[in-house]
């Protein structure tokens, strides 16, 4: 997340804003992936959950897309029916 905090304040202008809904649920699936690859103990996955770390992945190359090209993501609309 530091990376993307940098990214956005270069190409922004300003700090990112923590409290989006993009970013709490970014950090929230970066927080399961830690528990997935450095297990400390059984983590149980809900599909909600899973659904959740790809949305939040799919929002940030979205937002970041948007800082640089200025128009959303071209497979943004599809959301999780994407077939990329």
């Amino acid at each position: 997340i530091d990376k993307i905090e940098l990214l956005f304040a270069k190409l922004n202008n300003k700090p990112l804003e923590s409290s989006e809904t993009w970013v709490i649920q970014l950090k929230q699936s970066i927080d399961v992936r830690n528990k997935l690859v450095h297990p400390k103990a059984t983590l149980s996955l809900s599909e909600k959950q899973v659904e959740i770390a790809i949305h939040s992945v799919l929002e940030t190359i979205n937002e970041l897309y948007k800082l640089v090209y200025k128009r959303n993501f071209p497979s943004y609309s599809l959301g999780l029916a994407s077939k990329l």
